[in-house]
């Protein structure tokens, strides 16, 4: 297609070649007339203007660029809308897409990166179909005092998913507490063992004391769950006007759980727990402290 421009340029071109060629033509006929050629007088200008000549008209013509003309084996975008946008031509083995180039080397109008991507995918997820878990796992460990048991299971086949996996923990049923006791004494009666004592003296009795099982009882003011732990502590709080302050502190194992629901605010439970200390109050006798402990 000539553009508008080309078309203003040949037309340029024709009329300076015309304007040039009667000069031209003048001087050749006075030559003549003279008997000689002007050309032979002048050689040199006679060449230049050949050359000029042959120049101008060649340059008439519209350039044979790759750009205008597609070779027989290749394929070329033209914007409509756009007629002096630039063509792109693709030859084989590439194809065009959009308003670009891309491989094809098997002819079957797919680009090759396409298809590259494609088997990948399709590779990976034949491999995800293929690859089956074998999980293998081992024995629950020893039910802890907190109610859980935790096992290990592993893929013998490694295929690096999840699917088909087995529980690795459960809660249990925590095995029975040793309930046997060395001492059986009332709360009050522990107190009586550190009443009117020195500071000195009350460190020498909780020696003694600290890390023996005592079966004793307390009534219920109050079942919590014990802060940063799995246990649960029952209280026994002082009468008003010191009803906030700890009188017996007993802390369970969780699996002591579902015996603590059956107690009821002023209900008297009997226990058997391990000593831990005496803290001397300033308003009151302080409060005793048991853990381990369990519902007899």
């Amino acid at each position: 297609m000539v553009t508008k421009v080309e078309r203003t340029f040949v037309l340029g071109w024709f009329i300076f070649w015309i304007i040039l060629f009667f000069p031209v033509a003048i001087w050749y006929y006075l030559s003549r007339k003279e008997g000689k050629s002007w050309f032979h007088k002048h050689p040199i200008w006679t060449v230049f203007i050949i050359c000029v000549m042959i120049g101008g008209i060649l340059s008439m013509f519209p350039e044979n660029s790759s750009n205008n003309v597609s070779k027989s084996s290749g394929l070329e975008l033209i914007n409509e809308n756009n007629p002096n946008a630039q063509q792109v031509t693709c030859n084989k083995p590439y194809i065009l897409v959009g308003i670009s180039c891309c491989l094809d080397n098997n002819d079957n109008a797919i680009c090759d990166i396409d298809e590259t991507v494609s088997q990948s995918n399709e590779s990976l997820s034949q491999n995800e179909d293929i690859c089956t878990p074998d999980w293998d796992c081992s024995s629950w460990s020893t039910c802890s005092s907190s109610g859980k048991q935790t096992r290990t299971c592993t893929d013998s086949n490694s295929c690096g998913i999840s699917t088909g996996k087995p529980k690795e923990s459960q809660s249990c049923t925590p095995p029975s507490q040793n309930l046997d006791y060395s001492l059986e004494m009332t709360t009050e009666q522990i107190f009586d063992e550190f009443r009117g004592l020195s500071d000195i003296q009350i460190d020498e009795k909780l020696k003694e004391f600290k890390g023996k099982r005592i079966k004793t009882s307390l009534v219920v003011s109050k079942i919590d769950k014990a802060t940063l732990s799995s246990q649960y502590v029952a209280m026994e709080m002082y009468e008003y006007p010191y009803n906030l302050i700890p009188y017996v502190k007993a802390f369970f194992p969780a699996g002591e759980k579902d015996n603590l629901l059956k107690a009821n605010i002023g209900d008297t439970i009997t226990f058997s727990g391990e000593f831990v200390t005496y803290n001397k109050g300033g308003l009151t006798d302080g409060y005793i402290e048991f853990t381990e402990s369990g519902l007899i």
